[in-house]
């Protein structure tokens, strides 16, 4: 019986230890609105964490709304979930095909289009309004869009449905407030210790 009770107590003082740890590396985060589907759903609980500075193309960022050039006044605190396509020295246009809309990236001197498997639905025209870098043929561009220093370039992942970069211009990274880990409400043993332990 004494072995048991030693056992269980290690047992259970490790649990609190991870559970302690736990909620220290991750931060959770609520996903508000549409505009990451498929790929992060409404009301979703996701697992961020904080360590990362250096951002690349594909990842996930919570980032203050305060962290674009021209946010409206009442709006800078609120949080935005987003995906970044490009980063600071990349150039990039969008080039129509067939009334749909790819994303290019400047590499040396072609532009090679940014393969986006996560992708619910192809971009239409629709989803851009009077956009200065939007071309009807790889042949036509001419300019792309330089990022600049300390910004990232960030869309939702339902591009037809989501408010970024192409209405609010590129984000500055020191307004970012986490990065995406991993999907706790589709990953059931961290989707039972979030709503029962934390």
């Amino acid at each position: 019986i004494v072995i048991f009770l030693i056992s269980l107590g290690s047992l259970v003082v490790s649990w609190y230890l991870l559970l302690f740890f736990f909620s220290l590396i991750i931060t959770p985060y609520t996903i508000k609105g549409h505009s990451m589907n498929t790929t992060l759903s409404e009301n979703e609980i996701i697992a961020t964490y904080s360590f990362n500075k250096g951002f690349k193309r594909g990842d996930i960022l919570v980032i203050k709304k305060e962290g674009m050039k021209n946010c409206p006044e009442g709006e800078k605190d609120e949080l935005l979930v987003k995906r970044v396509v490009a980063v600071s020295g990349d150039e990039i246009a969008f080039v129509i095909d067939s009334d749909v809309v790819y994303l290019y990236v400047k590499e040396g001197e072609i532009w090679n289009k940014i393969e986006e498997p996560y992708i619910g639905q192809p971009m239409v025209i629709e989803s851009f309004s009077d956009y200065p870098y939007l071309y009807n043929s790889l042949e036509e561009i001419n300019e792309g869009l330089i990022i600049e220093e300390h910004q990232v370039y960030i869309m939702g992942d339902n591009r037809n449905d989501s408010f970024d970069s192409r209405m609010y211009g590129t984000f500055n990274v020191d307004y970012v407030c986490n990065v995406f880990w991993f999907n706790i409400s589709r990953t059931p043993f961290f989707n039972f210790i979030y709503k029962f332990f934390l």
